[in-house]
């Protein structure tokens, strides 16, 4: 079974666009459990949350038979046509949905600074005893983390100083106060800028494998 994340930055030119989606080729066993009256597709895994597939109304399952007027009847070709696609561009896709084909468009997006990350980087809050990391590929498989997730995964805590937090190794903090955060300077900053205004304390958006969940961390 081949699999590969249309939403993940493939390796062509810059200006290729961003549609937001992980796919996955179909096997013959599994077009045989949807139907072998309808037209085989690639399925979509998942959407990224705001993306240009979530936006146009594709959802997880659906079986995608027809993208930017092209047939997709393997994953080879619906990867293709992704890759020539540019900022902007409508995209009319056609998806098998519970046995109904469902006309849809999306149109494509640049990619966001959060969704680039290539190179590892660190950064700690010795006095809430927590260092984080941004999240590389790499990181994500170590970490066993869904293709969706956009954030900082906590990598190391001080067990001496977890009276100012609830957080845990492989924790992702997706936000900081509301706002997203996917480099780990965004995080020091933050706590700096809310020691600077004496505040006691950062609400944190927190991705675990239980689900999503409102922490707060002291700000000392």
């Amino acid at each position: 079974m081949l699999a590969m994340c249309a939403g993940t930055r493939p390796a062509v030119a810059a200006e290729a666009a961003f549609v937001g989606m992980a796919v996955q080729g179909i096997t013959d066993s599994a077009a045989a459990a949807i139907g072998d009256n309808i037209p085989r597709g690639v399925m979509v895994l998942d959407v990224a949350l705001g993306g240009p597939a979530d936006k146009g109304g594709i959802q997880r399952g659906d079986m995608i038979v027809k993208f930017a007027d092209v047939g997709t009847d393997t994953f080879e070709k619906l990867v293709a046509t992704v890759q020539k696609l540019t900022e902007g561009d409508e995209i009319p896709v056609t998806v098998i949905r519970a046995g109904e084909a469902v006309k849809l468009t999306m149109r494509a997006d640049k990619w966001h600074p959060s969704w680039q990350i290539t190179k590892s980087a660190f950064a700690s809050i010795p006095n809430v005893g927590i260092t984080f990391s941004s999240l590389t590929p790499k990181i994500r498989k170590n970490f066993s983390l869904r293709w969706g997730t956009i954030g900082l995964v906590v990598t190391l805590v001080d067990q001496d100083k977890t009276e100012t937090h609830k957080l845990s190794r492989g924790d992702v903090i997706l936000q900081v106060n509301q706002h997203p955060v996917w480099e780990p300077k965004q995080l020091v900053d933050a706590y700096k800028k809310a020691k600077d205004e004496g505040k006691r304390s950062m609400l944190l958006l927190v991705e675990r494998a239980d689900g999503f969940s409102f922490s707060t961390v002291k700000v000392k």
